[in-house]
């Protein structure tokens, strides 16, 4: 080969190098060499070293392997780290903590390359570090969101179950509730819901599907027990609701008994005068009071509820009062209260 051909490939060699040179030490992440023989150190590291960790180059070309060691923060990788260095152990991507020269703490994801000589031992390890902090504190910020969320969850009294945007309930979310699930998985809010509550759920169902949260309440059939229910429908954003069951028979009943009670002390207000003019049929107060329920029609259930008794006193007292008229059904006993002016509808 010619001398001015040689020349040529020097000059294009060295600026290869110039070139590789300037690209690595414009770059964002940390690259280095770590030799492994015949002693462990850094035979290169670019000065995004500086930038990322706060100490000077020189640290990390004399102090080598124990200098990285002296700021890392996890003693297991500290270990692992050294096992590492003498080919003991390889690691091609790792995570680490380490202290910055300003005292912060920082997360490094190490991506490392081993180099081995033609007989195959290992001689050094190439790679990058690059400093992701912000990721891993998003990433705790996330894990401790959803560790909040879970309790939260799990903490709930209500009934917490995924539904699809036609009302189908898919699948039940843990929480603190025994509602029984059963009733509900894999049927529609409609085949749970009686008839006059149809509109209400289809309203409440459209809205949460439009993206608002809605609610309606309405009394369904619990194993033979009929229950008041909450149906709270909450639009996740992800082409599903989530559905909050909540039994607010107790809280439904409560409000109610105010009415009830105005409602109950007019009526035994009204039964107290008429019981003291006319009562051909010797009733008690109990029964007489029964008796006008029974003539405006009401069902033992309702009168139970009206009263506040149990359904099998309200039972007796309806029986009693129709053995003391000699009357066939309580429609007739009702009849002939109305005619004979015992009460008044």
């Amino acid at each position: 080969m010619e001398a001015g051909s040689i020349e040529r490939l020097e000059e294009l060699l060295s600026e290869c190098e110039a070139r590789y040179e300037r690209l690595v030490e414009s770059s964002p992440d940390i690259i280095y060499r770590m030799r492994a023989r015949p002693d462990v150190g850094f035979e290169y590291i670019n000065s995004a070293a500086e930038r990322i960790l706060g100490y000077p180059t020189e640290k990390f070309l004399e102090g080598g392997l124990v200098f990285m060691q002296s700021i890392m923060i996890d003693e297991q990788v500290r270990r692992d780290n050294v096992e590492a260095a003498a080919g003991r152990k390889f690691f091609p991507v790792r995570l680490i903590q380490v202290r910055r020269g300003d005292g912060a703490a920082i997360w490094l994801e190490v991506h490392n390359v081993p180099v081995y000589d033609d007989t195959g031992t290992l001689v050094a390890q190439e790679g990058t570090v690059r400093d992701v902090s912000e990721r891993e504190k998003a990433l705790a910020e996330l894990r401790a969101s959803e560790e909040r969320q879970r309790r939260l969850t799990e903490s709930l009294p209500d009934l917490l179950m995924r539904v699809d945007e036609a009302g189908t309930f898919l699948e039940r979310l843990p929480t603190a509730s025994r509602q029984p699930a059963k009733l509900f998985l894999g049927k529609t809010v409609f085949e749970v819901i009686p008839a006059q509550a149809q509109k209400t759920a289809q309203q409440a169902l459209r809205k949460a599907v439009a993206g608002e949260a809605s609610a309606f309440r309405c009394r369904i059939d619990v194993w033979g027990d009929e229950r008041s229910y909450e149906f709270r429908l909450v639009p996740t954003g992800f082409g599903e609701l989530l559905a909050f069951l909540r039994d607010v028979t107790g809280e439904v009943w409560a409000a109610g008994e105010l009415e009830r009670r105005r409602s109950r002390d007019e009526l035994e207000g009204t039964v107290e005068n008429q019981i003291g003019i006319r009562n051909p049929y010797q009733f008690t107060f109990r029964e007489f009071t029964v008796l006008h329920l029974v003539a405006k029609g009401a069902p033992d259930k309702e009168i139970a509820n009206e009263l506040g008794i149990a359904l099998s006193t309200v039972n007796k007292h309806v029986s009693n009062t129709l053995g003391k008229m000699n009357a066939a059904s309580r429609t007739e006993a009702g009849v002939r209260a109305v005619q004979e002016g015992l009460v008044s509808v």
